[in-house]
């Protein structure tokens, strides 16, 4: 649920200075045509404003923040489990 709750708030990279590349859509778990359109949003989004993410995971939490539906759902317990280290 807290994911969720995540996903419904503004993203927080407005809040940083726009690099000038449109948003990645959100990706909801459709066919593998919406999936890959998402992916290469998402790396021209991180080519684009490379400044904005200095780790992984920041490009992981970005990707995430733009799924909903089933994908969203699949990712929330991965998510809300305690980190390991």
């Amino acid at each position: 649920m807290a994911l969720l709750n995540l996903a419904r708030q503004p993203a927080p990279w407005t809040h940083k200075r726009h690099c000038g590349v449109k948003e990645p859509n959100t990706f909801s778990g459709g066919d593998a045509d919406d999936l890959q359109a998402f992916i290469f949003q998402c790396q021209i989004y991180f080519r684009a404003c490379k400044e904005e993410f200095s780790e992984d995971t920041e490009k992981i939490f970005f990707a995430i923040f733009y799924l909903r539906g089933i994908a969203l759902d699949y990712f929330e317990p991965y998510i809300n489990k305690p980190d390991p280290l």
